[in-house]
């Protein structure tokens, strides 16, 4: 499977309660990594997701393993972006525009309150990877907190020499707003060659407690969380 970056990318919509499939041409040519939360707002269904519009081989360098022994080609990613999708089912059409811009690395594996999914949000939590193009003492992969409904990083949490993975966003059982809860995520202290378990508060992005492993964890992309009960 290749990408071809001078078509439009074709958007696939499957209704659930019969299996039938609406085909909408997006009118732009982009590459779609991982989306946030979906509903429906306005006869239109809103979908937010991570896009790129750089060729395949800017994309995917980085995962290769020579390219990954190279600190040049793990800084030089091509930007990707924080993506609202208004797709009209009626008219068959699509507005676009992005909630973040970045120059380099890309924003990616969103973390949102899954207890209102469907429903319509404001908050993701976005990794931003490589965001940095020197790896001094304060490099590190950072936290954005996106407000989709007043289009801004509303903040962000960064640590020097931390490399976060995917944070899980765990609401507070007897929270009362949509941001109500800790995020989740194992991070790799580089400094000290050491994975701790971080837990960050999901209202103001600061740290509130971290918990060194035994061992090191390798950097991955997705992991899960299950609550007790």
């Amino acid at each position: 499977m290749t990408y071809d970056n001078e078509k439009n990318t074709i958007l696939h919509v499957v209704k659930l309660e019969d299996g039938s499939v609406e085909t909408i041409d997006s009118g732009f040519p982009f590459q779609m990594m991982h989306t946030g939360n979906q509903y429906v707002k306005d006869n239109k269904l809103i979908v937010d997701a991570s896009t790129y519009t750089c060729s395949q081989e800017k994309l995917f360098a980085s995962l290769t393993f020579d390219n990954m022994k190279k600190q040049s080609d793990m800084l030089n990613q091509g930007g990707g972006t924080w993506t609202r999708f208004e797709i009209d089912l009626t008219e068959k059409t699509v507005n676009h525009f992005d909630l973040t811009e970045k120059e380099f690395g890309g924003f990616e594996l969103p973390a949102f309150n899954h207890l209102m999914r469907g429903q319509e949000t404001c908050f993701t939590y976005l990794t931003a990877f490589w965001r940095s193009q020197i790896i001094d003492d304060d490099y590190g992969w950072d936290f954005a907190k996106v407000d989709a409904c007043n289009q801004t990083i509303s903040s962000q949490w960064h640590q020097p020499g931390y490399l976060p993975n995917e944070p899980h966003f765990v609401p507070n059982p007897q929270g009362e707003s949509e941001d109500d809860g800790v995020l989740l995520t194992v991070a790799y202290d580089f400094r000290n060659e050491k994975s701790k378990l971080l837990v960050i508060d999901t209202k103001d992005m600061k740290t509130l407690q971290e918990f060194e492993l035994p061992h090191i964890i390798p950097q991955y992309f997705h992991s899960n969380y299950w609550a007790s009960e």
